[in-house]
């Protein structure tokens, strides 16, 4: 799988690193200590170092985005990974990089910036996207939803993920239309409800199929 997606794979690297140059380019503007989490109300309440915001958390991004992909090549079924699945895995740590530090980077210098809705926006995307690959993930013990039932039988896993293509894509809409809103348990819930439908989907499937 890395070396199929070998040019793919440098290219987000890079572009998870990218806000340490623009951060570097800014130090001597950024403050010392910079706002690195925020609450609902977009005021910050959690703070790091420069050295930190700047050097650590693409640091940080760039590690997840190389564990994900190294749980996929250790996958012995990564043949049946659908390469659009993979594509999106590859692009959601360099999209979340980059527009994470420019949403800390833009607060630390006193630009207003609205970070629950953007948050949001890119949360609505994300799930769009992932609802979008889901009906053409093969079955696989990396991605997807993975179950006992799904795992064993084909169909079950063919048509569960049909329909956690359709929640996660209505998902992202109802993040989309609600993301000004910025209310946590109104973004918990409909993710709730999207990952739990294909698994009771998957679960009653599996129950009228097998007490035949």
């Amino acid at each position: 799988m890395i070396k199929a997606n070998k040019r793919a794979l440098w290219l987000t690297s890079v572009l998870i690193l990218l806000p340490i140059a623009a951060g570097l380019a800014l130090w001597p503007a950024l403050p010392n200590r910079i706002a690195t989490h925020f609450g609902v109300d977009n005021q910050p309440n959690g703070w790091s170092s420069k050295p930190f915001a700047v050097l650590g958390w693409p640091c940080v991004v760039l590690a997840l985005h190389w564990t994900a992909v190294a749980a996929l090549e250790l996958d012995r079924r990564r043949r049946n990974i659908d390469r659009k699945m993979v594509a999106i895995l590859l692009w959601i740590c360099p999209i979340t990089s980059l527009l994470l530090s420019a949403i800390t980077y833009a607060n630390a210098l006193g630009a207003p910036v609205n970070v629950g809705f953007l948050v949001m926006l890119l949360l609505g995307v994300m799930f769009i996207a992932i609802g979008n690959g889901l009906p053409k993930c093969k079955q696989n013990h990396t991605l997807g939803v993975r179950l006992p039932w799904t795992l064993q039988d084909p169909e079950n896993w063919r048509r569960t993920h049909r329909v956690a293509g359709w929640s996660m894509s209505v998902a992202g809409v109802l993040v989309l239309a609600t993301a000004y809103l910025r209310i946590p348990w109104l973004f918990f819930g409909i993710l709730t409800l999207a990952l739990l439908l294909p698994a009771l989907y998957s679960f009653i499937y599996h129950r009228r199929h097998t007490s035949r």
